[in-house]
């Protein structure tokens, strides 16, 4: 039997004797979307009572989901008024409504949008976590909850484990764990076979039982008849509004108007604080540990990335300690000094050279002093096999020495009874390798006794010997790939570049330059110039600004591919999870709080990864120095650089996702 709505009103506004009884009231409201060619919603005026249990039924297309949408807040109407308890919602921000949200409504939505991979009590008490109830009164509420629908038992189970309909049951829990004052169930047993269906209604006609508003949306007949009041809906317009059951008058309840967990807003500042920053780093840990593969290749990207930013810091420090050190040694003992006309003075002075060179070793304070003949790399061709062969990939240099060279500047030279031979220019072609020129010309050789019998390598168009090998060290790494030969050779060399290497007493180089061209040319000093391009303390500078800026350089371009690979990876989850941001939203989380859980979500992977970092960059320091023969230098706060670095490229990254995220529209991305 079917009793008509005016009698019912009338009936129920003698019981209460006011109408501040409606849960929900619509005054001529409408909604149109825009581009859309009619509105969703036209004209409508409904009053639902605190109490009722109400059915909304229509074919697809009617206006269910938009009605739905503007009763629980999730959506604006373009035109009416619309009031929850009596409270006019048409002006109110997007806070309020969050608010309001989050202490009248509960939602259960068709496809439950549970969180699968957080356990069902978690599950239950995701509304209580937004409402601040503190931690322990809030498992004892999600408990009550999952009691009241039977899942109790699986409360630590994970919730993409349940059945369907045990999922569902789970979203009644979650909506009804809140204490809500209105139950919205958008289709709740569209998914459910009729025995799982039964039992959802089962519950719902429970909680309205016991005072609670239930208003299902539904396309189900079967469904639709199980509830007090029935609404059809067809093109946005309401064409029938029926009692479907005559219930018996309500029975006078303890108002509901009060906060059903006081314990929450009698907390102090201090422990609210705490509890919030406490489910923050909960739901961050969750988020992140139930995507363990994407986050862990999350944090060694952001890892690598920061590693490099951090071992290029190191290695630019060692770097520059090992560059200022040669700087500083060199400016203390070692000068060198240009002679010109190098290619006529070896051909038609070279007794004269030996001479200068004598006179400048005899000075005081002079520990060794040595020509050094170099030829232009262009202008000598060196193969192993043959002359016309290529050269090795990598270039050689040639240069011819005084006979105490590598001794005055310790290069040890393998075998050393050659010395003498590399000073006669009239001596036969005989040639001197570096150790890593000996292996670009595959030449066998041993540290103890030298190059093999016989080896020889092609100069030019001249088959020269090779009769040792030396090790240039350290404080020479423009010999490493030098091949050193007798002054018959150089003459045929048409460019070079002669110079005079001295070696001093450390302090006594400054002192030498000023004597030495006249030591070494008593009638012309002006034929010997004393190489000083510019302070050394100039250039330690500037070395150290130039590979300062450089790696500032590098180190801008991995930050920059760190944020953009960490952003476009959270944009993705983000997507990915847009139904649990939505369930969120429509629960009452504010945009602040959604925003608020990625970037910590972005903290946690940055600081987790400025750590490893921090670690890659200092064994990356320690492997190029010991590599290099460097002392390493690791400054002290190269691991805090690496996990400040993370934290903020976290931050950073999270801050358009979260963004996104927290700009999603509950009442299109719940259906998504």
């Amino acid at each position: 039997m079917t009793i008509s709505r005016s009698g019912l009103l009338t009936r129920r506004a003698e019981y209460t004797g006011s109408d501040n009884a409606l849960a929900i009231s619509l005054e001529r409201v409408s909604r149109t979307y825009p581009g859309a060619d009619s509105p969703a919603l036209s004209d409508v005026s409904l009053a639902i009572e605190s109490g009722e249990f109400v059915s909304i039924v229509g074919p697809s297309g009617s206006g269910k989901s938009t009605l739905l949408n503007v009763l629980g807040l999730l959506d604006r109407a373009s035109s009416g008024r619309l009031a929850i308890r009596g409270q006019a919602v048409d002006a109110a921000s997007e806070r309020s409504l969050d608010t309001m949200r989050l202490r009248l409504i509960g939602f259960v939505f068709q496809s439950s949008n549970v969180i699968g991979d957080d356990s069902v009590i978690s599950n239950a008490a995701i509304g209580l976590r937004v409402q601040g109830v503190p931690m322990d009164e809030r498992a004892s509420a999600a408990l009550d909850a999952l009691e009241f629908v039977g899942l109790e038992h699986k409360r630590k189970v994970q919730a993409k484990l349940l059945s369907g309909g045990e999922r569902q049951r789970l979203a009644i829990a979650r909506a009804i764990a809140t204490h809500p004052r209105i139950i919205l169930a958008d289709e709740p047993t569209g998914n459910l076979d009729s025995n799982n269906s039964r039992r959802v209604i089962e519950y719902l006609r429970k909680l309205n039982s016991e005072g609670v508003t239930v208003i299902v949306i539904t396309h189900d007949v079967d469904v639709a008849n199980q509830a007090d009041r029935r609404i059809e809906i067809r093109d946005g317009r309401i064409t029938s509004d029926v009692e479907t059951k005559s219930q018996p008058m309500p029975q006078p309840r303890v108002p509901v108007d009060l906060e059903p967990f006081g314990a929450a807003s009698q907390q102090s500042w201090v422990s609210r604080t705490v509890c919030s920053l406490m489910d923050d780093w909960g739901d961050a840990l969750s988020a992140l540990s139930a995507r363990t593969l994407r986050t862990m290749l999350l944090i060694l990207a952001f890892a690598i990335a920061i590693g490099g930013m951090t071992g290029a810091l190191g290695i630019s420090s060692t770097t520059s300690n090992a560059i200022n050190n040669r700087l500083a040694i060199a400016s203390q003992d070692r000068l060198s000094i240009s002679i010109e006309d190098g290619p006529g003075v070896l051909r038609d002075d070279f007794d004269g050279l030996r001479s200068g060179v004598d006179r400048i070793a005899r000075l005081p304070h002079v520990v060794g002093a040595s020509y050094v003949y170099s030829a232009v790399p262009a202008d000598v061709h060196i193969t192993r096999v043959r002359p016309s062969d290529l050269e090795p990939e990598t270039p050689l240099s040639l240069h011819s020495s005084s006979k105490n060279y590598f001794n005055d500047f310790g290069i040890e030279l393998i075998p050393h009874n050659i010395r003498s031979a590399l000073d006669d220019p009239l001596a036969g072609p005989l040639a001197v390798v570096s150790t890593k020129a000996a292996i670009a010309l595959d030449i066998p050789y041993s540290k103890k006794s030298g190059p093999a019998a016989g080896v020889s390598v092609w100069i030019d168009d001249q088959l020269v010997p090779i009769v040792g090998v030396f090790e240039p060290g350290p404080n020479f790494p423009e010999y490493a790939d030098s091949v050193f030969v007798n002054a018959s050779i150089m003459r045929a060399v048409s460019r070079s570049d002669l110079k005079v290497q001295v070696r001093t007493e450390k302090g006594f180089s400054a002192a030498i330059a000023r004597v030495a061209p006249l030591a070494y040319s008593p009638s012309d000093p002006g034929k010997a110039k004393v190489d000083v391009t510019a302070d050394i303390q100039s250039i330690r500078q500037d070395v150290s600004n130039d590979l300062g800026s450089l790696i500032a350089l590098l180190s801008l371009v991995l930050m920059l591919l760190a944020i953009i690979t960490a952003a476009s990876s959270m944009y993705l989850t983000v997507q990915n999870r847009s139904a649990e941001i939505a369930l969120r939203r429509a629960i009452g989380s504010s945009r602040w709080l959604i925003c608020r859980s990625f970037i910590l979500e972005g903290f946690i992977v940055g600081m987790t990864a400025g750590s490893l970092g921090g670690i890659i960059g200092t064994v990356t320091t320690l492997c190029v120095s010991w590599i290099q023969a460097w002392p390493p230098v690791l400054p002290p706060e190269l691991w805090l650089v690496g996990v400040l670095l993370g934290a903020t490229t976290g931050i950073v990254s999270a801050i358009y996702p979260a963004w996104v995220a927290s700009r999603q529209d509950p009442a299109i991305a719940i259906r998504a």
